[in-house]
């Protein structure tokens, strides 16, 4: 594919939104392989899973599929889409860990993993698994040594790291995943920390913004990545849009527009350094979506960007 082509993606049913109400687990997951598979069939380029263990609008007993699991699973039921999550929280898992289960996902699938991590936001799931949730300044710390380590890992056959919150003494993480670095995406549009910390570790960054906010947050990238002497041209942007009602709520997608029904959420990104012309047609444009997405009757217009391609969907 050229640069500036579109890439098309979809998020497996997992339960997150309320989807399996009613439904007991074994169906549920038939239903999800099933809309996996025919997701591949029909041409889509990734398949996303969020990182999330309790419902949304509202918490309810019922199924929610866990990410990585779900998507080692859904390794062996498909061959060619990419797998990834939108976007794994860093601190719901020591990063050793979470470099492990990457690795370990990625050689399931044979070389197909797409790494999505953010800071993460949702705090009242954090209260009710006994995580601890500190302050929006120290999840941004975790995230930004959480990503550090985590190419260490994939890449040293040791590793010894000393952060603030992070620490690996001698640390071994085998196998090495099949792309030695899978592509990472950060999420989150902080202008002061997020961004900065995107700029040095980001293929693809995702942010929920308006067109002023992302000709704005580009900007932005652009300088910082000029600070720390970082190519911006490799940085690809995309988009991931937020839930909208015909009539322009943008209230989460569950709970209304018939986001209850059992169907698989798209979207679509695409790839583009911000001195593109697409870029620059973007900033120009006060109309123009850079992607779309859609669940039952919900549509969903977001924003999202890239450095070999690079996302993270923390709303810190």
């Amino acid at each position: 594919m050229t640069e500036h082509d579109l890439r098309y993606g979809a998020f497996a049913l997992q339960g997150w939104k309320l989807e399996y109400t009613g439904w007991d687990a074994a169906s549920a997951w038939e239903r999800t392989k099933e809309l996996a598979q025919l997701t591949e069939q029909l041409g889509y380029h990734h398949l996303w899973v969020y990182d999330h263990v309790e419902t949304v609008p509202r918490r309810e007993a019922t199924h929610v599929f866990e990410a990585f699991t779900t998507l080692a699973a859904l390794a062996q039921h498909t061959t060619t889409i990419k797998l990834g999550q939108l976007v794994t929280c860093a601190a719901y898992r020591n990063a050793g860990l979470l470099a492990k289960e990457a690795a370990c996902v990625d050689v399931f699938s044979g070389g197909r993993l797409i790494l999505g991590l953010g800071a993460g936001w949702y705090e009242r799931e954090y209260q009710a698994y006994g995580i601890n949730y500190p302050a929006a300044g120290v999840r941004l710390q975790i995230l930004d040594e959480t990503l550090e380590v985590l190419k260490r890992l994939w890449t040293e056959e040791t590793v010894t790291f000393q952060g603030k919150h992070l620490s690996f003494d001698g640390a071994y993480c085998d196998p090495k995943p099949i792309q030695q670095l899978p592509e990472i995406w950060v999420g989150g549009g902080g202008e002061k920390v997020t961004l900065r910390i995107e700029a040095r570790h980001a293929d693809k960054t995702n942010w929920q913004t308006g067109i002023e906010g992302f000709r704005r947050k580009s900007a932005l990238l652009e300088q910082y990545c000029d600070e720390i002497g970082a190519p911006t041209a490799p940085i690809a942007w995309c988009s991931t849009p937020r839930p909208t009602c015909s009539g322009g709520s943008t209230r989460p997608a569950a709970g209304r527009c018939g986001a209850g029904r059992r169907t698989t959420s798209t979207c679509a990104t695409t790839s583009w350094g911000p001195r593109s012309r697409l870029a620059r047609r973007c900033r120009s444009s006060s109309t123009r979506d850079v992607a779309s997405s859609c669940c039952g009757s919900v549509t969903h217009p977001d924003r999202t960007v890239s450095r070999r391609s690079r996302v993270t969907s923390s709303r810190v």
